[in-house]
């Protein structure tokens, strides 16, 4: 150590003697003592000297490293060698100080406290980096855990997007995307449901408004504007069919509904001996040509007409309440129960 005689002690410290001492105490040796200002009768400056020992108190002061930008290995092996035991708390996010460099330290540097103390430090992990949970297929749950393990990302709640591609379960998309961010970021995780599946409102009698509920209840469709038909097998407003069918789709698909309007009206020639769907255009035609009423004429491109073997009344294919309303008219058919 220092050794210091006399009332002027130096201010700033500087080694004047080293001191030896023997295990029973009884003797010391101070060495190198010439600048301690002892001399001997002949003037000369003794290298060594041997004197009893005395009961002296020694005070051993430790003083705190400041450790702080340090790197957590740096930091460990000053506290030890400034006489202290090291502890890292934790590892904190940080978008300045490096990962592995350290963020703060306690006690402060330069202060004092005994010898041993523990100094408490805390370490920056950096900037964090959103993982990558989109190019290989991940679950929600797997995505969720993965996030959080970065210091300094949360996992948002996940959202619900259809998809051709992703499967069931699987993650979409995250923002932001794979790649550095900066601390306390939220994460915003997407997640598949899949291809949609059109909901059966067919085979069980569905009303329209239950069926339009359903389809717009599957994340990727959209019931469209329901149509309407007579059906004598549906009852009125309970859906008839829809397109695409029930089973699976793609997403964005939107459902046509055709909905009944109850019996179709039904229409017999006088006889009585035949009866055909009011809505059954083409059996209707076919079953005038075939009895030699009507017979096949052009009208137009890309339409037909129907005309009496008299060639005296032409009407459009498709007007069928006019066709009906003629033949009625003229006798030929009359409207049945």
């Amino acid at each position: 150590g220092s050794l210091y005689t006399g009332p002027n002690v130096p201010t700033s410290p500087s080694t004047l003697a080293t001191i030896e001492v023997s295990d029973d105490c009884n003797v010391c040796f101070a060495l190198n003592v010439g600048r301690a200002g002892i001399v001997l009768e002949d003037g000369n400056a003794p290298s060594s000297v041997s004197m009893p020992c005395v009961a002296v108190d020694v005070v051993v002061v430790c003083t705190v490293p400041n450790v702080l930008n340090m790197t957590e290995a740096q930091a460990n092996t000053a506290i030890t060698t400034a006489g202290f035991t090291p502890n890292t708390t934790s590892y904190d996010c940080d978008n300045v100080e490096s990962a592995g460099e350290v963020l703060t330290q306690d006690p402060a540097g330069g202060t004092t406290p005994a010898c041993d103390t523990t100094v408490n430090i805390t370490v920056s992990t950096g900037p964090p980096t959103v993982p990558d949970v989109v190019s290989t297929p991940t679950t929600e749950a797997d995505a969720i855990t993965a996030i959080n393990a970065v210091v300094g990302l949360t996992a948002g709640t996940p959202t619900y997007a259809c998809s051709n591609t992703v499967a069931a379960g699987n993650v979409i998309s995250t923002n932001p995307a794979a790649g550095a961010t900066t601390c306390g970021t939220t994460v915003a995780i997407e997640v598949s449901d899949g291809q949609p599946t059109v909901p059966d409102v067919v085979s069980t009698p569905t009303t329209e408004a239950d069926a339009i509920t359903a389809i717009n209840a599957v994340v990727g469709l959209t019931a469209g504007t329901p149509t309407y038909a007579c059906s004598n097998t549906v009852a009125a407003g309970n859906v008839i069919s829809t397109n695409p069918a029930a089973g699976a789709t793609t997403c964005g698909t939107t459902v046509a509904i055709e909905v009944s309007t109850g019996s179709c009206a039904c229409f017999g020639d006088t006889n009585a001996d035949t009866y055909v769907a009011y809505s059954d255009v083409d059996h209707l035609v076919t079953d005038l040509i075939a009895c030699g009423w009507f017979s096949w004429a052009p009208d137009g491109p890309g339409w037909e007409a129907i005309n009496d073997i008299n060639n005296d009344t032409y009407m459009s294919y498709s007007d069928v309440d006019a066709l009906v309303t003629y033949l009625i008219a003229n006798g030929w058919f009359v409207i049945c129960p």
